[in-house]
């Protein structure tokens, strides 16, 4: 092995054990101040960018040239005119569906605001000693074409992933179950485990 090169530890306990301390340490104060001022200095640095002629037309020239691609050209071909009614939803709607019918429950960390290993979830929910992970999958990106994979080898990937680096456990909602919210909130009720509202006042009676 060279000088100055390790071996680095890439079991799962391990990368879980980075990512712990990795999140701890983003939470520091000077951490933070620290990426805010890198922050505004990105959105500095791009409005100028964006205001800039010759910047500009080389961006259109570069999006000019991919567009024209054979196989750019063949995948917008494919999902031109095949899209679901619920195209086009992103996790901030589906954000308000789940603020509103579980306030505090769920913490929305998109875009990229918590990281697992080198994943970023959407909702992290800790309750009752569980640690808990909500995934929407959109119509596009985690479609069978774009990841070559299943709906169901996809979904069991990402909950296998999430369960190997850390031990959380994760629900998959994905966009045909906006076609019925009622039954999308149920799933999500369940897997809090909050019981069915219903049978609770069946009960009652």
């Amino acid at each position: 092995m060279p000088r100055g090169v390790y071996k680095r530890d890439i079991s799962p306990e391990a990368c879980a054990r980075r990512s712990e301390a990795q999140r701890i340490s983003q939470l520091r104060p000077e951490v933070r101040e620290k990426h805010n001022l890198t922050y505004q200095k990105n959105i500095e640095k791009n409005h100028i960018a964006y205001n800039n002629p010759k910047l500009h037309a080389r961006r259109v020239a570069s999006h000019l040239i991919a567009m024209n691609r054979p196989d750019v050209k063949q995948r917008c071909a494919s999902h031109r005119g095949t899209h679901a009614p619920n195209h086009g939803i992103t996790e901030r709607s589906v954000d308000a569906m789940i603020q509103e019918a579980f306030p505090e429950v769920f913490k929305f960390t998109s875009p990229r605001k918590f990281r697992i290993h080198q994943r970023y979830p959407d909702w992290v929910c800790q309750v009752n000693g569980r640690k808990l992970l909500l995934e929407f999958f959109g119509e596009y990106w985690h479609d069978e074409e774009f990841t070559g994979q299943t709906h169901e080898e996809h979904e069991l990937e990402r909950v296998g992933y999430f369960r190997r680096y850390g031990g959380w456990d994760t629900l998959v909602i994905w966009y045909w179950e906006l076609e019925d919210i009622p039954a999308m909130l149920q799933r999500i009720r369940r897997f809090i485990g909050i019981r069915d509202v219903e049978s609770r006042e069946h009960q009652n009676e």
